[in-house]
């Protein structure tokens, strides 16, 4: 490193960003690696560390560690180092110097911008890798960092002087070319040309001075220590290790980033093919009803599936845990075939599809648990339960009065304000605790062996059926569907209704609801499930504080839900007396509904 500048390490792997562009070595991002995802944020704050540098509040940065595994090659042909952790700091330092020479040329410092091109930027003699950049972009980044050079390259006297071997070999054209490279590149550029014009308008005209001043704190005051593994599937056994300030790996890429590892010396094409047929209809499978998130999703499926296959396993080590089953397994595909077992179970019950293509009955069931958003906690053991159906362990109707059984417990315990959190130990292990017993009775029999986890009784369910504020609970929304459906009417999708308040949650000082409710009245039920009706929105809005006189056409005439037509047809009046006969309906349904 460069006088003034100090290491932060005592590693003597700590090295500078000179030292790692330079030279004769390729970088390689695996083909199947996620894409460049640092955000803005993460740019503004690469750039507050340069601007620390410039300013000399501080004299070294330390961007951290990056994992790396050197790949065989020819003699003749440059070293490759392929990337196993550190992808988005390379990308961004790299994308630095690309930035740096664009903004040297905008300034007419043509030999700066050759120079800085041919030492960090492409390998200068001919080679066999699918570019001559040094570093090699995963399949999804490919288009962007191409635009990225085609940009530099728009100065024709910059073009003319690198043309022949040192001209930029564009790779595959794959991915967003205007994705996070594009975007992040373009932010680069316009923090430089910003320093540029500051320095400039001092009047000095030390525009230039800076942006080399840059470029120096750039490769030689940033450093990183670089950590070679034997193995590419060392890597993840030691990058939560590494500093956190850095995108953290999932486990989605760390069971990605194992399955292909597998294929660490095989060609593009045949990763691709694994990807292709393979790996990427698993995972756009978890992208259901057009989910911008469903990455989210597709991280949450991993320890459910973890604990249909050994329930005393952590989350913490989920993943440890699937790479020692794998480890006697050499097929990506086969190991990506098991992990889609309870693929379609799963998605049923996050999204309510119908993906599983069991009996119509259980179906119905499963997707009664989705509405209700029942807990995680519980889909290890459903997944278990419908995987035995489509396996012919279990008849369908079995199946179908086990997860009634289920729902009622779940429903009893939220109307009651039982907290989820104890229900993960009584089912991680009901499957196996059934021991092939797997009755309704049998199981709930296991369930009531959990001293801690209650399963309420008739009475306390009513207590709070009559008594319990439900307008905020997840659960309402379903409750007040199926109670639309017991009255005939069909059972609307959760998302197309909201809740109505009878009694108006904030009625007007001077409305006539106040004579006949109490204000204490008021406060006591005004939330309670006797109290509210599923609504489309559009009703909802138009009558928030009406008098009932005003509700009850509107319920009658307007509604596309039965049950508000119901209650109007019902109730002439709505005050207390007609609240408790309410109430006492909807117990004496619900307790038939969800059986004790």
């Amino acid at each position: 490193m460069p006088i003034g500048a100090r290491k932060l390490t005592n590693s003597s792997d700590e090295t500078p960003i000179s030292n790692l562009f330079s030279g004769d070595l390729v970088f390689g991002i695996p083909y199947f690696q996620r894409a460049y995802k640092w955000s803005p944020k993460n740019i503004e704050r690469f750039e507050k560390d340069l601007e620390n540098l410039l300013d000399y509040e501080d004299t070294s940065h330390f961007l951290g560690a990056i994992i790396v595994f050197g790949k065989a090659t020819s003699p003749s042909e440059s070293s490759y180092y392929e990337v196993i952790d550190g992808q988005q700091r390379l990308t961004t330092c790299y994308l630095s110097l690309i930035a740096l020479a664009k903004t040297f040329l905008d300034h007419g410092m043509i030999e700066d911008a050759i120079g800085l091109y041919q030492r960090y930027l492409v390998v200068l003699h001919k080679t066999n890798y699918i570019t001559n950049a040094k570093l090699i972009c995963c399949k999804e980044d490919r288009a962007g960092i191409n635009c990225v050079f085609h940009d530099l390259t728009s100065n024709s006297e910059f073009l003319h002087s690198i043309q022949g071997s040192n001209e930029y070999k564009p790779m595959p054209d794959t991915g967003n070319p205007k994705g996070k490279v594009w975007t992040n590149y373009s932010l680069l550029c316009k923090f430089f040309e910003k320093k540029f014009q500051e320095n400039e308008k001092t009047g000095e005209g030390q525009g230039k001075s800076i942006l080399q001043e840059l470029y120096t704190k750039l490769v030689e005051y940033m450093s990183v220590v670089q950590i070679v593994v034997k193995d590419p599937t060392d890597g993840p056994k030691i990058f939560d290790s590494l500093n956190s300030k850095q995108e953290p790996m999932t486990i989605g890429d760390l069971v990605r980033n194992e399955l292909f590892s597998r294929l660490a010396d095989k060609e593009d094409d045949e990763i691709d093919r694994l990807d292709r047929d393979y790996w990427h209809p698993f995972y756009e499978k978890f992208k259901q009803k057009d989910n911008a998130q469903f990455d989210k999703v597709f991280e949450q499926y991993f320890f459910p599936y973890v604990l249909t296959l050994n329930h005393n396993i952590k989350k913490a080590d989920a993943f440890n845990f699937l790479r020692e089953r794998w480890a006697v397994e050499n097929s990506p595909k086969k190991i990506i075939e098991e992990l889609s077992k309870y693929q379609d179970i799963f998605l049923d019950l996050h999204y309510g599809t119908k993906l599983s293509k069991v009996d119509p009955y259980l179906e119905k069931q499963i997707l009664n648990l989705a509405m209700m958003e029942c807990p995680t906690s519980v889909y290890p053991f459903i997944m278990h339960v419908v995987g035995a159906v489509q396996e012919n362990v279990i008849p369908a109707d079995k199946a179908q009065q086990i997860l009634i059984r289920v729902e009622s417990f779940l429903v009893r315990r939220v109307v009651c304000g039982y907290e989820p959190t104890g229900l993960h130990a009584a089912f991680k292990s009901l499957w196996d605790d059934c021991e092939g017993d797997y009755s309704a009775d049998n199981v709930v029999l296991n369930i009531r062996k959990h001293p801690t986890v209650k399963w309420p009784d008739n009475e306390e369910f009513e207590k709070n059926i009559i008594s319990r504020p439900m307008y905020k609970v997840r659960l309402t929304p379903y409750i007040l569907a199926e109670w639309n459906g017991h009255l005939g009417g069909d059972v609307p999708e959760l998302h197309s209704q909201q809740i109505e308040h009878v009694l108006p949650d904030s009625p007007a000082q001077d409305s006539n609801w106040f004579r006949d409710w109490g204000k204490d009245e008021h406060k006591k039920y005004k939330d309670c499930i006797a109290n509210l009706l599923p609504i489309s929105g559009s009703l909802n809005a138009s009558i928030q504080n009406a008098e009932y006189e005003e509700k009850k056409l509107r319920y009658s005439n307007d509604s596309a839900l039965k049950a508000p037509r119901e209650f109007a047809k019902k109730y002439d009046v709505w005050t207390p007396i007609e609240f408790e006969s309410r109430a006492k309906s909807m117990v004496e349904w619900a307790i038939d509904r969800w059986k004790y």
